[in-house]
């Protein structure tokens, strides 16, 4: 990474980040090191510098991309009054901008307030973002590209796998069975989790919602699954070794979906199809989530307070993915636009009450001249 990039539109000479990187996206994308603690990122415009503890030195001196690696026990007075008050992380960074004779910094809007107030206790100036830390990550190169690609053909592999087994399922009654006993949520995700491992991904929270769980978007799923009705298969695992993402969407029925159902499918397939045409480079993040909502309405798919519960198009037409499952940009509304190298989700949904629920989700990529569909799954609604 040329450190130089970083400062476009900054007004600082040096960015500082506090964090550790299992939990913090930007730390690693700054570092390729991952740690369970916090250490530093402390970037100058012609070099990047990380100070960590003596356990993390010798491994990071080997795994980090940096151009320093410092340890913080060499930076610190262990005759300073501060030492039981101020954390020794803040402590080392003050000491590094002072040999670097840096006094204005840019951190994170997360940044804490007892570092920040540290530090310009010290006369150091620090300044902060409105969005993102990391602008940058918006935009994928092709190495993340090739992650997120690999990870959406093994997702897609498991998901197939997974409809084969609800597709094999027996119908008695309302429920679906296989092998003499109730098919459940749980037992399709505890699948799906327990392959994707064996890949190399954790999937946790993936979504399997059947029926009138499918109404919400966000609900995981439990207990037994209905035939005859919609049953949402969302999952978004990342990856163990490169830690990014993949996400994907379908939606499937086991028997004879509802009319309505199956016109419902129909005009989410019809809308993501629509959205997926519109995008390349330089086309406002709103026109693919536009381009949705025109389907829905020339459809006849109302949204809005329908009954007491807010019904049928809910949420974004997508999202950026990354080393986050939600990244910029966000295709909805706003006055960004789409740039190559961006990666998103395009999941429009339809969500009612007396239904259940139908999405669809791709992962695209977004080029000069038009797109890239990562997935190759087939959609269909009936298995």
């Amino acid at each position: 990474m040329d450190v130089s990039s970083l400062f476009s539109n900054v007004q600082a000479d040096a960015l500082v980040i506090i964090a550790d990187s299992e939990q913090n996206s930007d730390m690693y994308y700054l570092t390729g090191f991952l740690a369970p603690d916090p250490f530093v990122a402390l970037i100058t415009r012609t070099e990047k510098i990380i100070i960590v503890s003596d356990l993390e030195y010798e491994r990071a001196r080997v795994e980090a991309c940096a151009d320093r690696v410092l340890r913080m026990a060499q930076l610190l007075d262990p005759e300073s009054p501060q030492r039981k008050t101020v954390p020794g992380t803040v402590r080392a960074v003050l000491e590094v901008l002072r040999k670097e004779n840096i006094s204005k910094v840019f951190v994170p809007a997360s940044f804490p307030v007892i570092y920040a107030d540290y530090l310009r206790s010290q006369s150091i100036d620090i300044t902060y973002p409105e969005g993102r830390f990391i602008q940058q990550r918006a935009i994928k190169s092709a190495t993340e590209t090739g992650f997120i690609e690999t990870a959406v053909s093994d997702t897609e592999i498991v998901v197939y796998d997974t409809i084969e087994l609800i597709r094999k399922a027996s119908i008695v009654g309302d429920l679906l069975y296989l092998n003499d006993s109730v098919l459940t949520s749980e037992k399709l995700k505890n699948f799906i989790a327990s392959r994707l491992f064996d890949r190399g991904y954790l999937a946790l929270n993936t979504i399997i919602a059947a029926g009138i769980q499918s109404f919400d978007p966000h609900n995981q799923g439990s207990g037994p699954l209905p035939a005859n009705k919609p049953i949402i298969i969302d999952v978004f695992p990342r990856s163990m070794t490169n830690r990014y993402f993949a996400d994907m969407t379908r939606t499937v029925v086991r028997g004879v979906p509802d009319k309505h159902v199956e016109a419902m499918f129909d005009a989410v397939l019809s809308a993501q199809t629509s959205a997926i045409k519109t995008i390349k480079a330089g086309v406002p993040v709103a026109e693919p989530h536009k381009a949705c909502c025109d389907v829905f309405a020339q459809k006849g798919f109302a949204t809005g307070m329908i009954n007491g519960f807010i019904q049928g198009f809910i949420h974004s037409t997508g999202h950026g993915v990354g080393l986050d499952i939600h990244e910029e940009p966000r295709l909805y509304t706003g006055d960004q636009t789409l740039e190559a190298g961006n990666v998103v989700t395009v999941e429009p949904g339809l969500y009612y009450r007396d239904y259940g629920g139908v999405r669809i989700e791709d992962l695209i990529v977004v080029e000069h001249g038009g797109y890239r569909n990562l997935n190759h799954l087939e959609k269909v609604l009936v298995v």
